[in-house]
C-alpha cells in the first residue's frame, strides 16, 4: 500500500473517532503533544490550539473535578494500569460537558514515563441518563423500603425487576438475591446466598482497586465497576451502585456492561495501530529526507569512480582500491534503497544473482585478521536465483559480521557454502541453499531462532541486536526459510534457503561505454552531481551541456531551439529550488514536445507526481552507473 493511501486511512480512521485521541504530557494542565481532529466537536476549540498551548486542557475541566482526575491518573501510572474516569469540563459555548476518558502511560525500555495516551468522549447524555437511572433507582429504594411491610409485594418487585438486584448485610455477605442477578452472574440463586461479595471479584482488581467498605458505609452510597466470577470461572465487566440502607443493609444494583468495556477496548487498540502507523510513517519521512542527500553524494563518488574506471587513467596499482570504492559504493546505494523502502513495500529490484560473484565481492570486502579464516564455495551446479542482488549481500554480510563478533580475537574460521536444495516446506520447488559456518561459543541456551530474530535482541555485549533482524527481513521478502543449529560443543551454522526461478532471465548487454553520439543537456542544481553524470554521459559519446537548476535548463533550451539544435535528450533532477523537475517536465512537454525527457532522484522510484505528466518520463534512481545510464538513453530501461 503506497504512503499517501496509508496517510488517507489514518486520517480517516482518527477524523471519524466519536471523540478525541490524543498523546499528553503528565501534569496538571495536561499539555497535549498529539490530538486528534475530534478537540472541536469535543470542546468547541481547534485542535491547533490545543497544540500551541493557546488552550490547557487542564483548565478546561471544572475545579471541584480537578484532583480527582489527576489522582486517578497517578494511581494507574503508579501501577502501570490503564485508567478510566468520568469527569466534567466547560466547554466554549459555556455549558457543562461530561466527558469519560479512557488511557495508560506509555514508558521506554528503562521504565520511565514518557507520556499519556487515550481517548476521550462525550458521556453526557448518558451522565444524564445515569442520573436519572440513579434517580429512580432512589425512588425504587424508598418505594421498596415502603413496601418492606407487604413481604408480597416487595417480593414481587425484587424478582420482577429487569436489573440485578443483590442485597448483602454489614459485612457485605448476601442474603438476597434477585433472579436477574442470578442471571446475569450464571449461578442457581441458593448458591449465592451466603457468599462474600469480595469472594467474586477478580483477584487483579482487588488487588489494584481495594473494595472500599468504608467509603461506601461513611458515604451511603458507591458506584464501582467490577470484574465479577459467573458460574462458569469466566469473569464478566460489572457496573454495580450501592446504597446502604436505614437498617444497614446494602441494596446493590448489578448491570452486566461487558459489551460496552470490549467496545471502549477496541476503539482504542484501532487508535493505538493509527498513532503507531503515523510515528512509523514519521520515522520513514525523516528517513528519506536524509538518504536523498546521501544518494547525491553517492552519486559523484559512483559517477567518478565509473569515468575513471571506463575512460580515465589509473594506475596499476590502484586498479583494485578503484573497484573496493565502487563496490562500497554500490552496497551503500542498495542500502539506503532498503532504508528508505515503506515497511510491508515489496521487493522491487529482483535480479538474476550471480551467487560465486557475490561470494567474490564479499572476500574483496572482508579483510580478515590472521587469525580468522573466512572461506567461500560453490559445490555443485547452482540453480538460477532472482533475487535483489543488495539484499543478497546484506544478508551475508550480517551473518558473517555476527560470526567474526562472536569469535572475537581468539582463532577460528567462518566458512560459507552454497549448494543446490529444495525448499524445506516444498519439496518439488528447487532452491539455493546457503549455509554459514562458524566456530564461534555457539548460542546461549534457550534462545531460539524467533527471538534472535527480533530487534534489539543480542547474544554479544557489543551487539546492537539488528543484524538478524534485518536478515529475516530479507529472507520473508524473498520467499526464504531460516534455521539454526548450534551444537553444545560450541559453534552455530545459520541455513537460509532462497526458492530457485523457475527459468533464466533474458541476459542484458553487458557494459558499453561507446554510445552513438549526440547531445545531452544536463539539469541539476548540485554542481558535483551535474559533473559526475556530465563524465558518465562523455564516457558514452555524447556532448554535454550543463544547467544549475530547472529555469537555467529552460534558457539553454529556448537558446538551443533558436539555434536549431535541440539535444538528443534531457536529464534533469526532480528536487531542485525554484523551478523543479516536475514543473521543468510539464512545461518541456508543452514547448518541446517529443524531446525525451529522464527524471534523476535520490528516491528510489519515480514520485507519484510524474504518473500524471502527459507523456511518461524516463526514470534514474540516484546513484547509478554507466550501465543504468547507457539503457535509459538508449530507451532500454
Amino acid at each position: 500500500m503506497h504512503g499517501a493511501e496509508l496517510a488517507r486511512r489514518h486520517a480517516t480512521l482518527l477524523g471519524n473517532l466519536p471523540g478525541l485521541a490524543y498523546r499528553c504530557a503528565n501534569s496538571p494542565d495536561w499539555p497535549m503533544e498529539l490530538v486528534s481532529e475530534g478537540a472541536e466537536r469535543l470542546t468547541g476549540y481547534p485542535a491547533e490550539r490545543f497544540l500551541r498551548g493557546e488552550i490547557s486542557f487542564g483548565e478546561m475541566i471544572l475545579p471541584e473535578d480537578q484532583d480527582a482526575v489527576w489522582q486517578a491518573v497517578q494511581r494507574a501510572i503508579d501501577r502501570r494500569g490503564v485508567f478510566r474516569i468520568t469527569y466534567r469540563i466547560r466547554h466554549a459555548d459555556g455549558d457543562v460537558r461530561y466527558l469519560w476518558e479512557q488511557g495508560q502511560g506509555v514508558f521506554d525500555e528503562d521504565g520511565e514515563l514518557l507520556a499519556l495516551e487515550g481517548f476521550i468522549c462525550d458521556v453526557s447524555d448518558a451522565e444524564l441518563a445515569r442520573q436519572a437511572a440513579e434517580q429512580a433507582r432512589v425512588q425504587t429504594e424508598t418505594a421498596l423500603q415502603r413496601m418492606r411491610e407487604s413481604e408480597g409485594r416487595y417480593r414481587s418487585i425484587l424478582e420482577g425487576a429487569s436489573d440485578g438486584i443483590l442485597i448483602g448485610d454489614r459485612d457485605l455477605r448476601i442474603i438476597e438475591v434477585n433472579p436477574r442477578a442470578a442471571a446475569l452472574l450464571g449461578y442457581p440463586a441458593a448458591e449465592l446466598l451466603g457468599q462474600q461479595y469480595r469472594a467474586l471479584i477478580h483477584p487483579d482488581d482487588v488487588e489494584e482497586t481495594p473494595v472500599r467498605d468504608g467509603e461506601l458505609f461513611s458515604r451511603g452510597a458507591l458506584l464501582v465497576e467490577r470484574r465479577l466470577r459467573r458460574g462458569d470461572g469466566s469473569y464478566g465487566n460489572f457496573e454495580i451502585s450501592s446504597r446502604v440502607l436505614p437498617d444497614g443493609q446494602v441494596f446493590a444494583i448489578l448491570r452486566d456492561i461487558s459489551d460496552r468495556r470490549a467496545a471502549e477496548d477496541a476503539r482504542l487498540q484501532a487508535l493505538r495501530l493509527a498513532m503507531a502507523s503515523e510515528h512509523q510513517r514519521s520515522v520513514t519521512t525523516l528517513v528519506r529526507g536524509v538518504a536523498h542527500d546521501f544518494n547525491n553524494l553517492l552519486a559523484t563518488i559512483v559517477g567518478s569512480g565509473e569515468s575513471l574506471r571506463h575512460g580515465g587513467s589509473v594506475a596499476n596499482e590502484g586498479v583494485e582500491s578503484l573497484e573496493r570504492l565502487l563496490l562500497a559504493a554500490e552496497r551503500a546505494t542498495g542500502l539506503v534503497r532498503q532504508m528508505m523502502r515503506v515497511p510491508g513495500e515489496a521487493v522491487d529490484s529482483i535480479e538474476e544473482v550471480d551467487v560465486e560473484a557475490v561470494f567474490r565481492e564479499l572476500e574483496l570486502l572482508f579483510q580478515m585478521s590472521p587469525k580468522l579464516r573466512l572461506s567461500f564455495a560453490v559445490r555443485g551446479a547452482l540453480p538460477v536465483l532472482r533475487a535483489e542482488p543488495e539484499g543478497l549481500r546484506r544478508l551475508l554480510s550480517n551473518v558473517i559480521q555476527n560470526a567474526v563478533e562472536a569469535i572475537g580475537e581468539a582463532e577460528g574460521s567462518i566458512a560459507v557454502v552454497a549448494t543446490a536444495d529444495v525448499m524445506p516446506d516444498a519439496p518439488a520447488r528447487r532452491a539455493i541453499r546457503l549455509q554459514v559456518a562458524d566456530s564461534g561459543p555457539g548460542v546461549a541456551d534457550g534462545l531460539s531462532l524467533d527471538e534472535l530474530c527480533k530487534p534489539f535482541v543480542s547474544t554479544k555485549g557489543t551487539g546492537r541486536g539488528i543484524g538478524l533482524a534485518a536478515v529475516s527481513g530479507i529472507v520473508v521478502a524473498h520467499r526464504g526459510r531460516m534455521a539454526l543449529r548450534s551444537p553444545a560443543s560450541g559453534g552455530t551454522e545459520l541455513t537460509v534457503w532462497l526458492p530457485a526461478a523457475e527459468a533464466p532471465l533474458p541476459r542484458r548487454a553487458g557494459p558499453t561505454t561507446r554510445g552513438s553520439g549526440g547531445r545531452v543537456l544536463l539539469v541539476d542544481d548540485d554542481e558535483s552531481v551535474r559533473a559526475s553524470v556530465a563524465l558518465l554521459c562523455q564516457a558514452l559519446g555524447f556532448e554535454v551541456q550543463q544547467a544549475d537548476g530547472g529555469e537555467a535548463g529552460l534558457h539553454a533550451l529556448a537558446a538551443a531551439e533558436a539555434a536549431g539544435s535541440l539535444p538528443n535528450a534531457v536529464l534533469v533532477d526532480v528536487h531542485m529550488p525554484g523551478l523543479d523537475g516536475i514543473g521543468f517536465l510539464r512545461v518541456v512537454q508543452e514547448r518541446f514536445p517529443g524531446l525525451r525527457t529522464i527524471l534523476m532522484s535520490g528516491q528510489p522510484i519515480p514520485p507519484p507526481a510524474a504518473d500524471a505528466a502527459d507523456v511518461r518520463p524516463g526514470f534514474l534512481a540516484k546513484p547509478f552507473g554507466l550501465q543504468r545510464l547507457r539503457e535509459v538513453l538508449h530507451g532500454e530501461g
